[in-house]
Parts: C-alpha cells; sequence; structure tokens
C-alpha cells in the first residue's frame, strides 16, 4: 500500500517521510489524497495546528493530540494506524531534549513494523534533524520566503503556544519532482542535492 501526493510525493508503504515546507504542502497531499481514506488515519499535534482547520471534512481521520514529549511518545507507541501524520510542534523541545532520539527511534521502528508515517514541520530544530536522520526520504520546499504564519489555537481549553516567525532559506532538497503549485516558493527551484541528510546542518533552525 502506498501512497501519492500532489508535487511529487511518494509516500511508500513502511516507510517514515519528513516534509519540510509551507502549510499548503501537506493541506493539498491530505485534501487531494483518495486514497487516503481506505485506511485508519491518525493526526498527531499539540495545542495548535496550521492544518486541521483547513482539512476537509471529506477526510476520516482520528486526532491525538500530545502536549509534552512524553504524550507524544505514548500516541506513537500506542497508534495501530496505517497512516500517521505528525504536526510537529517546535516548543516541545525548547527547554527539554531528553526524549527527541527516542521519539525519533520509535517513529522509525513505527514504519518499519506497520506504517507510513509522515512527519511535517514548515521549519527545521533538533527534533527534525534528529528525525530526518532516520528517515527514509525528505521533501523540502524551499525557498519558503513569506513569513511563516501563527498557528490557530484548537479548542482545546489550554493556551495555544506562541510561535515565533521565521524566515527559511533557498533551498530545496530531495527526493522532489516539481515546485508546489498555488505556493509563493520565493523564486522557484534553486537547488536539489541528491543526499539531504548530508546538508541538513546547513538549513537554520527556527
Amino acid at each position: 500500500m502506498d501512497l501519492s501526493w500532489p508535487h511529487g510525493i511518494e509516500l511508500p508503504d513502511r516507510s517514515l517521510t519528513v516534509v519540510i515546507g509551507p502549510p499548503a504542502v501537506p493541506i493539498t497531499g491530505i485534501n487531494q489524497c483518495r486514497e487516503l481514506s481506505r485506511y485508519p488515519f491518525l493526526y498527531v499535534c499539540s495545542n495548535f495546528s496550521r492544518i486541521l482547520t483547513h482539512i476537509h471534512r471529506t477526510v476520516r481521520y482520528s486526532v491525538r493530540r500530545g502536549f509534552t514529549q512524553d504524550q507524544v511518545m505514548t500516541i506513537v507507541e500506542e497508534s495501530t494506524e496505517t497512516v500517521v501524520f505528525i504536526e510537529h510542534d517546535p516548543s516541545l523541545y525548547e527547554d527539554d531534549r531528553r526524549l527527541v532520539r527516542d521519539i525519533a527511534v520509535r517513529l522509525r521502528q513505527l514504519a518499519e513494523a506497520q506504517a507510513i508515517v509522515i512527519v511535517y514541520s514548515p521549519v527545521t530544530d533538533v527534533f527534525i534533524r534528529q528525525t530526518a536522520s532516520r528517515a527514509h526520504q525528505i521533501y523540502a520546499f524551499l525557498p519558503y520566503e513569506r513569513i511563516v504564519p501563527p498557528p490557530r489555537p484548537l479548542s482545546t481549553g489550554r493556551p495555544a503556544t506562541r510561535s515565533r516567525q521565521a524566515t527559511l532559506p533557498s533551498f530545496l532538497f530531495g527526493p522532489a519532482r516539481d515546485p508546489v503549485e498555488g505556493v509563493d516558493l520565493g523564486g522557484g527551484l534553486l537547488e536539489v542535492i541528491e543526499d539531504p541528510v548530508c546538508v541538513l546542518s546547513d538549513l537554520p533552525d527556527k
């Protein structure tokens, strides 16, 4: 069971994929992937989301929210779904990095055991680097020159973590095919790098 998203994104069965870029990339992917509704689909986020409010009502999925690293680890360990999408929350790892590596390792194990696992972030940080180093593939749609918008709070009764604004640099690394339709990439494709893990250190954190 493989999935295909627009813009050349291929999601093979039992694989861990990291997607870095504007929220329009996963929003388009989730909304336009008809095959997604055939499988149990888990959406994991924290106390805010840039994506959830834009997912069509026709998409069937369940949501679990992890407000701490421990809760995210528990969600990953308990997952039995065929497709697991994780919207990364950088604030969970700003002051405490003790589970960064463990969660990244468990995501790889989950993918190889049973699932298509997608980790999405508009920016890079220590968690994305750790996860990318264990990913089967990485899609980064950059340059992403517009300011990352503040996320929309979810109705959880908890105060939403304030998002830092960030501007991403001029990189596009693969595997990738074409620039994202309908998304301003600040000048288009500048460079395709065959081995993206080797250049993760060149990308600034949020």
